[in-house]
């Protein structure tokens, strides 16, 4: 992060968007400390008087107050259950190698969770699905959320 205190503009890269903040991958890993060291930068931020946030992902916003709510309420939801992290997670790494691919022929999405290692970790570390299974529901997933979408046996994002 870096903070112009004349300015009160704070440019909060992954530590703050709008709606949330980065994946918390110490998390997923099995570190003690990562869900205190993201909430002690909740906190930091919180302590700042910022009237601008230029985030890391998203539109500059105005509303940290707002924005810090959310993210100390998302924060609490992982902290009670890190599966949850774990999903959010998975769900980040197919959209955004859509957004590189442009698209993934559908009957490579199991193959392609099983063979990306954080994908495949995540998988067996907090979830525990068959590759066929987790597959499905990633793409269940983003296609209600609006993320991606199939076309001609493709999946392509929308965010393309």
């Amino acid at each position: 992060m870096l903070y112009a205190p004349d300015e009160r503009v704070l440019i909060s890269g992954d530590a703050l968007w709008e709606n949330g903040f980065g994946i918390i991958f110490g998390a997923l890993a099995g570190d003690a400390t990562a869900f205190a060291d993201t909430r002690a930068t909740l906190e930091a931020i919180a302590r700042l008087d910022v009237r601008t946030v230029i985030p890391g992902h998203g539109r500059v916003f105005t509303d940290a107050g707002a924005a810090l709510e959310r993210a100390f309420a998302r924060l609490a939801g992982y902290e009670q259950d890190v599966g949850r992290v774990a999903r959010h997670c998975a769900k980040v790494m197919l959209s955004f190698a859509l957004l590189e691919r442009r698209a993934m022929p559908v009957a490579e999405v199991e193959g392609y969770v099983a063979r990306v290692p954080i994908l495949r970790d995540i998988n067996a570390r907090h979830l525990g699905m068959t590759p066929r299974a987790f597959a499905q529901w990633l793409v269940g997933d983003l296609e209600r959320a609006g993320a991606l979408a199939q076309r001609e046996g493709d999946l392509v994002s929308r965010g393309a």
